[in-house]
């Protein structure tokens, strides 16, 4: 109804985002490696029921060239001076 609307709309939006990051940062403090790779492979599983297909080919092309520049760009500031 427009009354809900009206409320949602007019929220403290700063304070919903701030929250949002409090939460998240006591979520993930707690949290080791194997615990977020659990929680990778749970949403990659997720996304596979949603669509099967996924990755595609082309996707995990893609994904793969964007690793490769990460790498890169991570190599090229680990050989920078101080």
């Amino acid at each position: 109804d427009r009354s809900s609307v009206r409320q949602f709309v007019s929220r403290d939006w700063s304070a919903v985002a701030a929250s949002k990051d409090r939460g998240w940062r006591a979520l993930k403090s707690g949290r080791s490696a194997a615990d977020v790779l659990s929680v990778a492979d749970q949403l990659r599983k997720h996304a596979q029921r949603l669509r099967p297909d996924w990755p595609s080919r082309q996707e995990r092309l893609d994904d793969l060239l964007i690793h490769q520049r990460v790498g890169e760009a991570l190599r090229a500031v680990a050989c920078r001076p101080r």
